[in-house]
């Protein structure tokens, strides 16, 4: 049961823009699911871990020398 619209090129941007969206929209959800790429190999969303052991190595040095607590 086909949608009868009379004028064509309406016809079709709305078709377009629904299509867009639905596309737009499984691409988000596929995004959303996995969004720092953690199950592929080479993900250009990586994330670097240096910062945060950087910091550990200078909270363990500023620990230390503060010596144990009173």
């Amino acid at each position: 049961m086909p949608v009868q619209m009379d004028p064509f090129p309406e016809w079709l941007i709305f078709a377009g823009v629904i299509s867009y969206l639905l596309v737009f929209l499984l691409t988000l959800i596929w995004d959303l699911d996995n969004p720092f790429g953690y199950y592929e190999r080479y993900s250009g969303a990586d994330v670097s871990l240096e910062p945060l052991r950087d910091t550990a190595r200078r909270l363990a040095k500023i620990a230390a020398a503060e010596g144990p607590p009173v």
